[in-house]
């Protein structure tokens, strides 16, 4: 664990809250010294990647955007956090109902023994060091931050794609890819039908957790918001997908340089025995199956879809 002082004055104090023991359980108490409400408080988590655990943090580009308080806690405590507390055995912060609570006391609280339920976290994350730093404004001044780093390994198996077409026409189809052979390659066609730029076309990719393996699918709370096409290829193409892309020899797609890339032509795209590299994706998920559902749109309506189910074990 790690605490950060405000720039200039300290509102939250997280400097007693500390990993211990052989579970690494978290232990320690958290203060508020204001009722925390949506007027006056926000909050934004960003999360590092280390991957060879040399202590150079990486910024990844997913997170919490900043956003206020009482909103963030109904919609991200309440299915990240929440889950792995007990009100008086592990923890005295108050539970948070469906309807969400405004404002958040202010008060000491304690956290004993807590070890996390990944079960309901979303995102793909890389192997090595993560760290999620989680930091507090008040009148968008920051007034106090607390980080939590750890060790993550897990092993990805390409499962199979599913493919969606458009309401009303198909302009982008996974339909002809699949995952084949004993290593789980991804092979086929990726087809646009139209050359795409971003006063057109946005995309969106939701993230669905099914983690006893069953196909039983719940929507993650975190993803990738609707953007504009080529701002989200210069984004998070190039940071997540294209590391595992040679072009000429498992797929032909372009090349997007730094400067990115606009529009993206249209065209027919393979992609030839390709295994992700993961080492550069973001953000803790769940073991069991992910579906990474990635959906086109056109002056906002839905021009297709395709999603790419994977299996998430812990390395062994």
């Amino acid at each position: 664990m790690e605490s950060y002082p405000g720039l200039q004055e300290t509102r939250v104090i997280a400097d007693n809250l500390k990993i211990v023991g052989r579970e690494r359980s978290m232990n320690g108490t958290l203060i508020f010294l204001d009722d925390c409400d949506n007027e006056h408080y926000k909050f934004d988590i960003k999360l590092y990647s280390d991957p060879n655990d040399d202590g150079n943090f990486k910024l990844l580009p997913m997170g919490v955007p900043r956003m206020p308080m009482c909103d963030g806690l109904r919609t991200y405590y309440v299915q990240v956090v929440q889950p792995s507390l007990t009100y008086g055995v592990n923890t005295n912060l108050p539970h948070i109902p469906a309807e969400g609570l405004c404002p958040l006391p202010k008060d000491e609280y304690y956290l004993k023994n807590l070890l996390l339920d990944t079960d309901t976290w979303p995102n793909q994350i890389p192997r090595g060091l993560l760290k999620a730093k989680m930091t507090i404004f008040k009148d968008d001044i920051d007034v106090g931050a607390g980080a939590l780093t750890e060790q993550s390994t897990y092993d990805v198996t390409n499962e199979r794609f599913e493919h969606y077409p458009g309401l009303r026409e198909t302009i982008f189809s996974l339909a002809e890819m699949k995952v084949i052979g004993r290593q789980r390659y991804i092979n086929g066609t990726m087809k646009i039908g139209e050359d795409m730029a971003s006063d057109q076309f946005k995309f969106q990719i939701e993230l669905y957790s099914a983690p006893n393996g069953d196909d039983q699918f719940k929507l993650l709370p975190m993803g990738i918001a609707r953007t504009a096409i080529c701002e989200g290829l210069k984004t998070y193409f190039a940071q997540i997908l294209q590391p595992s892309l040679i072009h000429g020899e498992n797929t032909n797609f372009p090349y997007v340089p730094e400067e990115g890339l606009c529009p993206i032509p249209k065209g027919e795209y393979f992609m030839r025995n390709l295994l992700f590299d993961t080492s550069t994706w973001p953000n803790q998920i769940p073991r069991g199956l992910l579906k990474a559902k990635m959906l086109i749109f056109k002056n906002e309506l839905n021009v297709g879809a395709g999603a790419l189910v994977m299996r998430v074990e812990d390395s062994e």
